[in-house]
């Protein structure tokens, strides 16, 4: 069953455990050609969710995997053995191009999640994917690609590829929303702080 987007919602914003509008001003760094250029957009998200994670989190760390190596996540939270990757989306009116991006985000997420579940089946990962769109597109096309991103996601945790996933979309400095109650910013840090720590020695043999 797709679920329904907050806006499509009879009653938007109803739920005050899940508002369509919070305090998402770290994606304003997104539209800061600037920041996105040399890869800085994501900074703010960093600090954002090191304030609210109750885990010490390393920004941009290595952690070791089957096949490549080694692969540096976003953001990793050794002592819960939580690694979290951010990526994201552009959404226009060219749907080749919205097409080929959408396969392009599945496969590097599978790939990434399973080298790194095959050499520790028991980590944790997460996915925070932004949706950029300009605020003149049509309604009807970002509820169509959001649901295929919510769809796909829904599949890798049901599997237990991921554990976590949040999905939010900017529309413009100072314009950010959350799209999916199920998938919102508050469950995602609510699920990660409910994970346990684990003993220091079980740690060790994972970094690098």
């Amino acid at each position: 069953m797709v679920e329904r987007l907050l806006w499509e919602q009879e009653v938007v914003g109803s739920n005050p455990a899940c508002p369509i509008i919070m305090n998402l001003d770290f994606l304003d760094d997104y539209w800061t050609k600037k920041n996105v250029f040399v890869n800085k957009h994501f900074l703010k998200i960093n600090s954002f969710l090191t304030n609210e994670i109750d885990a010490p989190c390393i920004p941009e760390d290595k952690i070791k995997t089957k096949y490549k190596g080694k692969k540096k996540w976003d953001l990793h939270v050794p002592s819960k053995k939580i690694a979290i990757e951010y990526k994201s989306i552009g959404v226009d009116n060219n749907s080749k191009k919205a097409k080929r991006n959408y396969g392009n985000r599945m496969d590097e997420a599978l790939g990434i999640a399973f080298d790194v579940k095959a050499y520790d089946k028991e980590y944790k990962l997460g996915y925070l994917l932004v949706c950029a769109t300009p605020a003149h597109l049509c309604q009807n096309k970002i509820t169509i690609w959001a649901n295929n991103y919510i769809k796909f996601f829904d599949r890798l945790i049901e599997d237990e590829v991921y554990d976590f996933f949040c999905i939010l979309m900017t529309k413009g400095i100072s314009n950010h929303i959350q799209i999916s109650e199920k998938y919102s910013m508050d469950n995602f840090i609510k699920e990660i702080n409910e994970v346990p720590s684990i003993h220091k020695q079980g740690l060790e043999s994972f970094m690098i």
